[in-house]
């Protein structure tokens, strides 16, 4: 478990899977700092993003004009065309609404800048998990690959040693029978 033991025994191989084993544990220790900064970045530049959302879209009453239909491409979903009042007149679109809604209901239709249709800005809460996502794909990625590589460079001196045990058997064997190579 040394590498710098001056043991002849240990073979030079065996010296470089420690010491490969003590970078990995290094670089797995130093990938935490760096995905807690990431996840902090990542958080900050959604969490602007999504005020910024907000701070563009805003949300009318519109009235349910026609019956729902389901949409061509999910049955659990349904649209139905809805109108509101505005500056220059009576605006439409086709939005998402319940299953059981009326003509009559209102629903809540978010506009962008220009009072056109838009998708309803984030929840602040979002920032926060997509922070969080992006540090722990950080450090997933980080341990998934130190332990592929000590893992891989183990297997790999594996086979190695294996191959020079049978052979140094073979050799022994041929020598036991009296074989003459």
């Amino acid at each position: 478990m040394r590498p710098w033991n001056p043991n002849p025994l240990l073979r030079p191989s065996d010296r470089f899977v420690v010491l490969l084993r003590l970078v990995v544990a290094l670089a797995v220790l130093l990938a935490v700092p760096v995905a807690g900064a990431l996840g902090t970045q990542v958080y900050t530049a959604d969490a602007a993003a999504i005020a910024n959302e907000r701070a563009t879209k805003s949300a009318v009453d519109a009235t349910i004009t026609s019956r729902p239909q389901p949409q061509s491409s999910t049955a659990h979903r349904f649209e139905a065309t809805v109108q509101w009042h505005t500056d220059r007149g009576v605006a439409t679109t086709t939005t998402n609404v319940a299953r059981q809604a009326v003509i009559g209901d209102n629903v809540r239709v978010w506009l962008d800048r220009d009072g056109a249709p838009t998708a309803r800005p984030r929840d602040p809460g979002a920032a926060v998990f997509t922070g969080i996502g992006a540090a722990v794909v950080v450090l997933v990625s980080t341990w998934l690959t130190g332990w592929l590589l000590v893992h891989g460079v183990w297997w790999l001196q594996y086979l190695r040693h294996s191959a020079g045990w049978d052979r140094e058997w073979r050799l022994i064997d041929s020598e036991l029978r009296g074989d003459k190579q």
